[in-house]
Parts: structure tokens; sequence; C-alpha cells
């Protein structure tokens, strides 16, 4: 082998391994950052699902309140109903019955 073709071959191994040795150093350099930015994604994403969580959970008891408080309406309307027409007897008035509204008014 010639000089220049042993010194050509030095040179593309040293390259070579070069190479192999910065790939190497950084892998093992990224590969901890890899593992960390995968547990912060994960840790972010059960985050979200709490925040999700804790707002259907607000959701829910919002909606429970509206509920509680349209259903306390409707039993005064029917009180107040009851009275007035209660009261259009006791004045001898005869009520015109209200139109069939059907089971709305019977469930409670």
């Amino acid at each position: 082998m010639s000089h220049e073709a042993l010194n050509l071959l030095l040179v593309t191994t040293a390259s070579v391994l070069n190479i192999l040795l910065t790939y190497w150093i950084s892998s093992r350099r990224v590969k901890p950052e890899i593992d960390k930015m995968r547990a912060e994604q994960v840790e972010s994403y059960a985050e979200a699902a709490e925040s999700t969580m804790q707002g259907a959970h607000i959701s829910n008891t919002l909606l429970l309140e509206r509920i509680a408080e349209l259903k306390y309406g409707r039993r005064l309307v029917i009180y107040h109903n009851e009275m007035l027409m209660k009261q259009l007897i006791d004045h001898g008035i005869i009520p015109i019955s209200p139109p069939d509204t059907g089971d709305l008014l019977k469930k409670e």
C-alpha cells in the first residue's frame, strides 16, 4: 500500500470514528432529555384531564342548581295558580280550565 493510500485510510477512519463518537455522545445526552420531555408530556396530559374533570364537575353542579331553581319556580307557579283558582271559586267565578298540558304539570 502506498503512503498516500495509507494516509487517506487513516484520515477516513479517523473521520468515521469522530462521527461515530460524536453521535454516541450526543445520543447519550439526548436520551435523558427525550425521557424528560415524555414525562412532562404525560404530566401535561394528566393535568389537562384533571382540569377537564373539574370543569365537568362545576358544569354538573351548576346544571343541578338550575334544575332545582326551575323545579322550585314550577312549584311556585302551581301553588299560585291553585290559590288564584280557589279565590275565583270563593268569589263565585267558575274558572276556565287551562289547556291540557299532558304529564308536564304532573311530574315533580
